[in-house]
């Protein structure tokens, strides 16, 4: 077993227990997915779905697409299996193009609500401005949305060299402190990072690129995205993440994401109108 394995399965661990609390929960109950709305067909924005996986197997996600308007499902796509404490970014665009049935350009809509459920983990809606490059964290879910203080879903790895991305580490706490990083990629190996010590109610700023070359061991060059992960800490510890367009100097927080913790649901009619929408009862935003 990799040095540092124990400590990544460990979080993961603790992670998959915590998600499925929340799918028993009355804010995580509905057994269809969870509803994520605002996805634009257009071209003036192209969004993407970030997934990360805190259970111990491997996960093809499914995501159902309906129109936003009637809420007809058009369509599913199925994803490649996530890997274990890995990750995987998917376009809307490969999402409708590899929609079973396919959807015909004449019937796609100019906006789409997209149904998840497959994986434990996390997802985020990321979207990249078409114009300026600049990207977004549009993750939308009501009662869902998480930003765990200690870890960090998705982070973009060496392979992006289109992305610079910054670690914060906050140290709320009245003691000056020093915080140890691992870095789980989708090949199973697992990075160890110790920042420097921070200052008692202080906060510094790492570049991930930093972050990533002075790990043990070094982060693969060929990564193109990681879970990011603390060791406990006390309260007042916490981890967040930015990234941007390498040289653009404008930055999107990417810390918060959707909680995950929905079987697949079993086939259903696809264009039977609003009958085709899920059963949104427990979400949020959908009481009982």
């Amino acid at each position: 077993m990799p040095q540092g394995w124990g400590r990544g399965l460990t979080g993961l661990k603790v992670l998959g227990l915590a998600l499925a609390a929340f799918a028993a929960s009355p804010a995580g109950a509905a057994e269809t997915g969870l509803v994520m709305p605002g996805f634009s067909t257009g071209a003036a924005v192209q969004s993407y779905l970030r997934f990360s996986n805190s259970d111990g197997l491997a996960h093809n996600v499914t995501v159902m697409l309906h129109s936003a308007v009637t809420g007809e499902m058009l369509g599913a796509w199925t994803s490649p299996p996530v890997p274990i404490g890995g990750t995987y970014e998917a376009s809307l665009a490969e999402m409708i193009a590899g929609s079973d049935p396919p959807i015909p350009a004449e019937r796609l809509p100019r906006s789409l609500v997209l149904v998840i459920s497959g994986l434990t983990g996390h997802v985020q809606h990321a979207a990249r401005t078409e114009a300026s490059g600049a990207w977004s964290n549009l993750s939308s879910c009501g009662m869902a949305m998480m930003a765990d203080p200690l870890s960090l879903p998705y982070v973009s790895g060496p392979a992006r060299d289109d992305i610079s991305g910054f670690v914060r580490v906050t140290n709320g706490t009245d003691a000056p402190r020093s915080l140890r990083i691992y870095l789980n990629d989708n090949a199973g190996a697992v990075s160890a990072w110790d920042s420097p010590v921070i200052a008692a109610t202080a906060a510094s700023v790492f570049s991930m690129a930093e972050v990533m070359a002075q790990a043990s061991p070094p982060v693969a060059a060929t990564a193109r995205s990681l879970v990011a992960m603390a060791d406990a800490a006390p309260f007042g510890i916490a981890l967040s993440y930015m990234e941007g367009i390498k040289g653009s100097g404008t930055f999107a927080d990417f810390s918060a994401a959707c909680m995950l913790a929905i079987p697949a649901p079993p086939p259903v009619g696809v264009g039977a109108g609003t009958g085709g929408m899920p059963d949104m009862t427990g979400m949020p935003g959908h009481p009982e």
